[in-house]
């Protein structure tokens, strides 16, 4: 990440309500996934697409989940993110952009949302 990007770790205790605020504040937005594997060291990044939704999926303690859920035209595509490790934030007052990169058992995935105006020119308009 560029020097003007901070980045911050999420406790799993936040992780919840990190991912509904994202969702709140996102939803609609257009995103892109780059998914890491670790295993075969293969990199794929999705075609951008509309965040609809991230959730922490906790119905099997021993295997949570996080749920990152995208919308294609008519389709839902949901990327299911099997025992999540950490959850960090990278947010840049320059420009706007936010991702969230997302830990899990094989993969390294992270949600990255572009925003159509700087954060310093919102400050402006609220």
């Amino acid at each position: 990440m560029k020097k003007h990007v901070r980045s911050f770790e999420i406790r799993k205790r936040d992780w919840k309500s990190l991912l509904n605020r994202f969702t709140e504040t996102n939803s609609g937005l257009q995103v892109e996934l780059e998914t890491y594997d670790r295993e075969t060291e293969e990199q794929i990044t999705t075609p951008l697409a509309a965040l609809h939704s991230l959730t922490l999926d906790l119905e099997d303690v021993k295997n949570p989940r996080i749920n990152v859920t995208v919308l294609s035209g008519n389709k839902e595509i949901r990327h299911i993110l099997f025992r999540p490790s950490q959850v960090v934030l990278h947010a840049s007052r320059e420009n706007g952009d936010e991702a969230l990169t997302i830990e899990s058992v094989n993969t390294e995935t992270t949600v990255r949302l572009r925003r159509r105006l700087p954060l310093v020119a919102l400050d402006h308009v609220a």
